[in-house]
């Protein structure tokens, strides 16, 4: 019953989410963040994670990466913890890599894994609110909501999410932000 009632709040808060997305009534702050700290911190929470599931986690941000970004933090940090949490989750075994790229103004933040990958067809289905689709042996739940939020607050922020995945071999979902 706890459990039941706790996936009906997380189905209700994710429609609430939606819909304000879509009526527009949803607003982005602008918060300057330290941008490695808050990535590290993101690292060392998956990390774990991965390694109890018995995936390798690999992180690679390069050398140079601007020390402040102008960004909602609250946001952006959800759109990463929802990319980060689905790789692990439906990644049976293998790696789970986090890399980041800075170039001309722009934030690349690619989240790659070795799971079963995304058919051609259902590529852009998992982006639509309660799609799922047929992972083949994983049995994950979820609500079938936090890609649909996911991009919605990508694009709120002036980027966007892309997708490229071979069906049996893995996803990259890549985030990229002005």
């Amino acid at each position: 019953m706890k459990r039941n009632g706790e996936h009906l709040g997380d189905l209700i808060e994710g429609v609430l989410e939606v819909s304000k997305i879509e009526a527009g009534r949803l607003f982005v702050h602008r918060d300057e963040v330290e941008l490695r700290p808050m990535l590290e911190q993101l690292v060392n929470m998956f990390k774990l994670q991965a390694v109890s599931k018995g995936l390798e986690f690999q992180y690679d941000f390069p050398a140079y990466l601007p020390e402040y970004v102008t960004v909602d933090k609250q946001r952006f940090r959800q759109v990463l913890i929802n990319l980060i949490s689905n790789a692990i989750k439906f990644t049976q075994q293998g790696t789970v890599y986090f890399r980041v790229r800075y170039r001309n103004e722009v934030g690349y933040f690619m989240i790659e894994d070795t799971g079963p990958g995304i058919a051609l067809e259902d590529r852009e289905l998992v982006f639509k609110p309660f799609e799922r689709v047929d992972m083949g042996e994983s049995t994950t739940s979820g609500t079938g909501l936090g890609l649909t939020i996911s991009r919605g607050l990508a694009e709120l922020m002036g980027g966007d999410i892309t997708l490229t995945s071979k069906f049996g071999e893995g996803s990259c979902f890549k985030l990229s932000l002005l």
